[in-house]
Order: C-alpha cells, then sequence, then structure tokens
C-alpha cells in the first residue's frame, strides 16, 4: 500500500477503479424525497406548537373545541296524526 504524505501529489479518487460516481439527479431526488416530508413536518410542529405560548382567551377562537352538533327539527311542534287520534267528523 502506497502513502501519499504530501496531499497536493495524492491519487484523487476519480482515478480509482473501485469508485462509482452517483448521478447528481439521484442525489437531488433523494434529498428532495427525504427534505420535503421533513420540511412540513418540522413547520406543522412549529405551528402546532405556538398553541403553547399563547394566552387562554387568545385559545377560546382557535377551534380547539369541536363545534356544536346540528339540532333536529322539532319533533313536539309536528303534531302526529295516528288512527287512535284522528278526531271523528
Amino acid at each position: 500500500m502506497t502513502t501519499y504524505s504530501d496531499p497536493a501529489t495524492a491519487r484523487p479518487d476519480n482515478d480509482n477503479p473501485n469508485v462509482r460516481r452517483v448521478p447528481v439527479a439521484l442525489i437531488v431526488a433523494a434529498w428532495l424525497f427525504v427534505g420535503i416530508p421533513l420540511v412540513w413536518g418540522v413547520s406543522q410542529t412549529f405551528i402546532k406548537s405556538l398553541d403553547l405560548f399563547r394566552s387562554p382567551q387568545a385559545q377560546a377562537g382557535t377551534g380547539s373545541a369541536p363545534a356544536p352538533a346540528p339540532t333536529a327539527p322539532d319533533q313536539a311542534a309536528q303534531p302526529t296524526t295516528t288512527p287512535a287520534t284522528v278526531p271523528s267528523t
């Protein structure tokens, strides 16, 4: 094994037949594949953590409580007619 003491005379890596070059597009695609979800997750964590620093009065209108359920129409206001309650004429 040859040891190079001076970096200027060292053999560059691109002359090494055992080194395989990876296309730049593949490196960029891999970073985007990992980076986009990472940035989204960090941003969502930051946005949700802002609730920890808000006062309770400011949090009242942020949607932390569920919306009330819609009510059914008033059944007592509509009389029901059954054969037993039909007035005779």
